[in-house]
């Protein structure tokens, strides 16, 4: 860490990199996001050697450069922020670090870190600490999960499945008058009803997403397959041809 630190220094430095020395925390901020994903993908692909290796690396640069460039502008060094996340783990495992109880089941150490957590907010809203840049699925998780520690939630599945059959009624309804700013509201509810039920499933709804992303790519290049050799033979696949190579990329998955 003392050599990354030093070697970040001289990158920033007037005798270093000029694309380093311009760089500001929100110049940054892309890279962060696209550092963070690429080590999500290589967790889900299990690529768990070499390939993760890097990718943390990657991920541990940026938040040295956000630490150098506090440092510069006298805010704080990277030393605060390694004490800060060490204290905050103390505090929070107090059944690991401090005389307390080490017989507590998993929902009693989940309730005594929020316990914790809950006493370190600055803030007495409920909603407050939840960022605004976190991806919208993401958000719409923690949200519910908040509201539903304070008992307002549906009480099983039921409920949930009821409220996407609601919003999927009025988001129809809202594309059959035509009323197309009403329709992204209505949308948006549907989306939020859908998070819930991932939430009660114990579903990660981002990861979900991203799974149906990739799985849909994966089947639509056998349907790009066939749509290429169908032109090279001088003519084109109609909806239905193209539904059949679809359906036949689903089948080999199976």
């Amino acid at each position: 860490m003392k050599r990354l630190i030093e070697i970040v220094d001289k990158l920033r430095s007037p005798e270093g990199c000029p694309w380093d020395r311009d760089q500001t925390h929100l110049s940054l901020l892309p890279y962060l996001l696209e550092e963070a994903y690429e080590v999500i993908e290589e967790v889900q692909e299990e690529r768990l050697g070499s390939g993760l290796k890097g990718e943390l690396g990657d991920l541990l640069l940026q938040v040295v450069l956000h630490a150098q460039i506090a440092k510069e502008e006298g805010r704080f060094s990277m030393d605060d922020v390694i004490g800060h996340v060490s204290e905050k783990m103390l505090r929070r495992h107090p059944h690991v670090f401090a005389e307390a109880d080490r017989q507590q089941t998993q929902a009693e150490l989940t309730a005594q870190w929020d316990r914790i957590k809950a006493d370190e907010k600055r803030s007495p809203k409920l909603f407050d600490d939840i960022p605004k840049a976190k991806p919208a699925l993401l958000r719409a998780k923690k949200i519910g999960e908040r509201a539903a520690k304070l008992g307002f939630d549906w009480p099983d599945f039921n409920g949930v499945f009821e409220k996407i059959q609601e919003e999927l009624a009025e988001v129809r309804a809202e594309f059959e008058a035509g009323q197309t700013q009403k329709l992204q509201a209505e949308i948006g509810d549907l989306l939020g009803a859908v998070v819930s039920l991932a939430r009660h499933a114990g579903v990660n709804p981002e990861l979900a997403l991203q799974s149906a992303n990739d799985k849909f790519i994966r089947r639509f290049q056998q349907v790009e397959s066939a749509i290429e050799a169908a032109q090279t033979e001088g003519r084109s696949l109609d909806l239905t041809q193209m539904e059949a190579a679809w359906q036949a990329a689903k089948a080999d998955e199976t």
